[in-house]
């Protein structure tokens, strides 16, 4: 569902926190009941707002071995051993186990209703302020939603953002539509996320 979905990276409201917060009661009552006929409509709200992998953070890890082999060393899940010393314990080999979720990390990605509040801003737009007829140089600042600020493209790669899409907006009807050069005017959005 999301990988063809990304609502869920765009600002929420206080309201709808408070909504999703409640639709997680809702799932996990139909999970614990073994039906998830009920949650479906609620499991589908609660996906345009938060990953679902925040479901199943109580969930166990699947455990696998990494072996890699190169002449007479093996490497095990990152421990290095002779070809022979592999060979006798190969058999029983007892990989590491993931230590379990504590209730805190499990609590970090329940939903609440503090949610939106407590994490970075995931999603942001930056629009120039004035309209150009070809891409703006690398000094223009854009102004960014998400509290961001004035920033230039350098600074957003900066502080980890990438630019998503570029989209040209056209001049309102009564602006000049073209530059002293004949060419058309646009204002430049950049739609950016970490």
């Amino acid at each position: 569902l999301q990988a063809w979905n990304n609502e869920y990276l765009w600002e929420e409201t206080v309201e709808e926190t408070v909504t999703i917060s409640s639709l997680a009661a809702q799932i996990d009552a139909a999970v614990e009941a073994g039906d998830l006929t009920p949650a479906t409509l609620p499991l589908l709200r609660w996906a345009m707002y938060r990953p679902l992998a925040a479901l199943c953070a109580a969930t166990p890890p699947a455990m696998a071995v990494f072996v890699f082999r190169a002449g007479d060393t093996v490497y095990v899940d990152g421990k290095r051993y002779s070809w022979e010393e592999w060979k006798k314990i190969r058999d029983n080999y007892q990989p590491q186990q993931a230590t379990p979720a504590t209730p805190a990390d499990i609590a970090s990605t329940t939903p609440s209703t503090s949610f939106a509040a407590t994490q970075e801003p995931r999603a942001a737009s930056c629009i120039t302020s004035i309209y150009y007829d070809e891409f703006p140089s690398e000094d223009e600042r854009f102004q960014c939603s998400a509290g961001l600020g004035a920033l230039t493209r350098e600074e957003i790669l900066r502080r980890g953002w990438k630019v998503d899409l570029i989209e040209k907006i056209p001049t309102t009807p009564g602006q000049p539509a073209q530059s002293p050069r004949g060419l058309p005017i646009f204002l430049y959005k950049l739609v950016i996320s970490r």
